[in-house]
């Protein structure tokens, strides 16, 4: 959850009482579009090299015991991301008065949490409490997203078009760093490699 209270609600500070200020949603919903941009900046090119690099970090920094969490360290970190860029629409929905709705969407999240988590974890441990996370935490950013956007004066597109140049370089830089772990592996290098 580090993405979420390091800096989503860090950010959330400055959010809140700016869209508290500022009478004209439009305002507010570009100014939310804009640090949901500049937070993904932040944020999405670490994915990339942590989800790379956790198989072989995992077992080398942290011992071999710590091997099995690389799938569920890889997992949360997604989560974290997603979970963070979408709760910055949630600070400025409790900003304009739409503190009903930013309750609803973490009642939700945790209700989904709640039902998913006993299942997945007995199913499969550590790696199922990944996967529910992630699980629940994709509604609720796409109601953020969508439904929360539009309330607070933007939407799913402007949401979109203000973060595209991020998503593009990061889509790039998630390509070429699993194509050189790629030919890395087929050049038989090792891990460390």
């Amino acid at each position: 959850f580090a993405p979420v209270t390091q800096v989503s609600w860090q950010l959330g500070k400055v959010l809140f009482p700016a869209a508290a200020a500022t009478a004209d949603r439009a305002t507010v919903g570009a100014r939310t579009a804009e640090a949901i941009a500049g937070i993904a900046l932040l944020l999405a090119p670490l994915l990339a090299p942590a989800v790379a690099l956790a198989p072989w970090a995992f077992p080398a920094i942290l011992g071999d015991e710590w091997e099995p969490l690389v799938v569920p360290f890889q997992l949360l970190l997604v989560a974290g991301v997603l979970h963070a860029l979408a709760n910055l629409v949630g600070e400025s929905l409790s900003g304009t008065g739409h503190v009903a709705l930013h309750t609803r969407c973490y009642l939700g999240l945790l209700a989904g949490l709640a039902v998913l988590l006993p299942v997945l974890i007995e199913l499969d441990g550590a790696r199922g409490a990944a996967i529910a996370h992630l699980a629940a935490v994709i509604p609720f950013a796409a109601v953020y997203f969508t439904r929360g956007a539009r309330t607070i004066g933007t939407s799913p597109g402007a949401i979109w078009r203000s973060s595209a140049p991020v998503a593009v370089a990061v889509g790039a830089q998630v390509a070429v760093t699993f194509a050189v772990l790629g030919a890395l592996r087929a050049a038989g290098t090792g891990e460390a490699a």
